[in-house]
């Protein structure tokens, strides 16, 4: 299946001035590596370090803060972004919108007010975050049953530095195959 950059979409619809849409074959990186990314980190228990990056520490575990959970992901991938804390990463966003109207997108970063933490959406309503020393990766619903937010998330983001999006046709995301119609996965595919 072919990759679409969505933020080539949004540039276009938007108009955005001075988005950087060209990817290399060589250093494709996508949204659901991303996703991945996240999966892994939880998987292999990142612990959470502020200011951390991904960089192994004295016992052989990865550490990093949560932007830095991102960051890595591109560091990871031999892909420059300017490396900081959230704020930073958020000046290659294309769109965002609130989390009620959290979009079937994997790879999405999802922030609480203020941009004081942030996650990666995984799909299925799940996010994946380095949280706080001591507590380090979470796995959670975005969502509580009730319908409301948990733990203050509030906003969702489409990023760009590179990332690309899935569009339509059968993508393979965490040994699954997920269908995209216009940008999203489709439901009971």
């Amino acid at each position: 299946a072919m990759l679409v950059c969505l933020v080539c979409l949004f540039a276009a619809l938007f108009n955005i001035p001075g988005l950087t849409t060209q990817v290399s074959a060589a250093n494709t990186i996508t949204s659901f590596g991303l996703a991945e990314h996240g999966i892994m980190a939880h998987n292999d228990g990142w612990v959470y370090v502020y200011g951390g990056k991904g960089e192994t520490n004295s016992n052989g575990v990865r550490q990093s803060d949560c932007a830095g959970l991102i960051c890595a992901y591109y560091s990871d991938n031999s892909v420059n972004i300017p490396l900081g804390g959230v704020n930073t990463l958020l000046r290659n966003e294309v769109a965002s919108g609130d989390i009620y109207s959290l979009p079937r997108i994997h790879g999405l970063l999802i922030t609480i007010p203020n941009n004081d933490h942030v996650g990666i959406y995984i799909g299925n309503g799940e996010i994946v975050d380095n949280s706080s020393p001591g507590v380090d990766m979470i796995r959670s619903d975005v969502f509580a049953s009730d319908g409301s937010a948990r733990r203050g998330w509030d906003m969702w983001h489409i990023m760009d530095g590179g990332l690309v999006y899935g569009w339509s046709g059968f993508y393979a995301f965490d040994g699954n195959m997920y269908h995209y119609t216009n940008g999203q996965y489709d439901v009971n595919t």
